[in-house]
């Protein structure tokens, strides 16, 4: 199971949260469903799973990595999606092995 780690930072605050490709894909079908990203006037730029790829290249890893974190980046730059309840969901650290931010 492939955990892809996320630098999440607001304000001063500064965490990683480790998400697998398929709730990245959930992610992007939920603000799909709540058509934010057509109230942002904007489509999605979620990294595409390529199925054929060796699961275990790590320069495919690491490029799909960059591209999660490219994605939320610019998920954060439209604030109906970025104060959106399932975006603030996805970026907490709640699930096992995410650090938590430093107070």
């Amino acid at each position: 199971m492939m955990m892809y780690p996320i630098d999440v930072t607001k304000g001063s605050q500064k965490w990683t949260v480790f998400r697998r490709f398929n709730q990245f894909y959930h992610l992007d079908n939920d603000i799909k469903k709540h058509h934010l990203f057509k109230k942002a006037g904007i489509t999605s730029s979620m990294p595409s799973k390529n199925s054929t790829a060796s699961k275990t290249d790590p320069l495919l890893l690491e490029a799909r990595r960059r591209g999660f974190q490219k994605y939320l980046t610019e998920l954060c730059q439209i604030p109906i999606i970025a104060d959106s309840d399932q975006f603030y969901m996805f970026i907490q650290p709640f699930q096992i092995g995410d650090t938590k931010p430093a107070s």
